[in-house]
């Protein structure tokens, strides 16, 4: 991930159904200046955070609540998403 250029010129993202947020931990320690948000069911968003936390990444990674059929809030420059189908 530190050597990926996708995020050249991105300093905020949004991870669709981002889970535990483990891709968006990594992608915010090998990237020191770029923010975050995960966003997730009501039901995982506790799980969420939790790791968060344990990663000590509260500054730079947001949690929300959604439903990425209905809209999603906020303005990125990139939107990610992995295995929520």
């Amino acid at each position: 991930m530190e050597n990926a250029r996708i995020f050249e010129n991105v300093r905020s993202f949004i991870d669709i159904g981002g889970g535990h947020g483990i891709f968006s931990i990594g992608f915010v320690k090998t990237h020191p200046d770029l923010r975050g948000c995960i966003m997730d069911l009501p039901e995982v968003v506790p799980i969420t955070r939790k790791f968060i936390k344990a990663y000590g990444l509260e500054d730079k990674l947001k949690v929300i609540e959604g439903d990425a059929t209905r809209d999603i809030p906020g303005k990125y420059d990139l939107a990610f998403s992995s295995d929520i189908l």
